[in-house]
């Protein structure tokens, strides 16, 4: 499709294997808007409750805590992991400290995990 981006911003977001490319277009009229108020309660065991008191997205506070559990347990080996790290390269042991570094001290796994959720 043949898109004119004269006067438009061009976005080009580049990840590990995966090239992405936003634009902006005008919008459409869309559907006509009613004329009724509805509130929403954002929260951590479901994701929304609306005013009727429908509750959005019931799993949402279980993928959460399972998410900050296994992030805050990665987060203490990898801390204890960059001490060694640290006490190795003190030490004169650099190539030990630069192995530890390389093959332990990468945020690669991470930050897929932290995408997915």
């Amino acid at each position: 499709q043949n898109v004119s981006l004269s006067g438009r911003n061009l976005r080009m977001i580049v990840k590990d294997r995966c090239t992405e490319i936003h634009y902006a277009v005008d919008k459409g009229p869309g559907r006509p808007a009613g004329d009724q108020v509805l509130g929403i309660d954002k929260g951590y065991s479901e994701a929304f409750t609306d005013s009727e008191g429908v509750a959005h997205g019931e799993a949402f506070g279980a993928v959460l805590t399972d998410y900050s559990d296994q992030a805050s347990a990665t987060g203490k080996a990898r801390n204890q992991l960059y001490a060694l790290e640290k006490k190795h390269r003190e030490g004169g042991r650099i190539a030990k400290a630069d192995h530890i570094r390389l093959c332990n001290l990468g945020r690669v796994k991470m930050d897929a995990r932290k995408e997915r959720t």
